[in-house]
């Protein structure tokens, strides 16, 4: 697909905060470049890749990842937690799976050491491809 601005080029807060959605019945992937710049006091950006599954009303993390508790009698307990990215200051692109999903969005966030006294900006670029295509 044609890339698509998610995020444009905005002041973060410390709280997430959710991008544009963008449609993804048809695809398998979408490819973000985040792209972030510092301000004064914060450290970085932090995103929560998300999807909305057909007939749902609720956004889920797009992508899990998987952390192994103690093995006990034979057994380990695997927790599936939902992955966070993070990131300093320029651009990074990651590749999140979009099976099944009909929607996709980012939510953000500035992460700060102490207090930030001018925020940074975090803007988003999208492309939804299908494998195969």
């Amino acid at each position: 697909g044609a890339p698509q601005r998610l995020r444009a080029t905005a002041a973060l807060t410390t709280s997430l905060v959710a991008s544009d959605a963008l449609a993804v019945s048809t695809h398998s992937t979408v490819s973000i470049e985040v792209e972030y710049t510092a301000g004064t006091g914060g450290t970085g950006v932090e995103y929560l890749p998300e999807v909305l599954m057909a007939g749902e009303s609720v956004w889920s993390p797009a992508v899990s990842a998987l952390n192994a508790g103690t093995p006990s009698g034979g057994a380990v307990t695997i927790e599936a937690c939902a992955a966070t990215y993070s990131q300093g200051a320029g651009k990074r692109t990651v590749h999140i799976p979009v099976y099944g999903a009909t929607s996709f969005r980012v939510r953000v966030k500035e992460t700060t050491a102490t207090s930030i006294s001018a925020a940074g900006t975090c803007a988003i670029l999208a492309v939804a491809s299908r494998l195969g295509a």
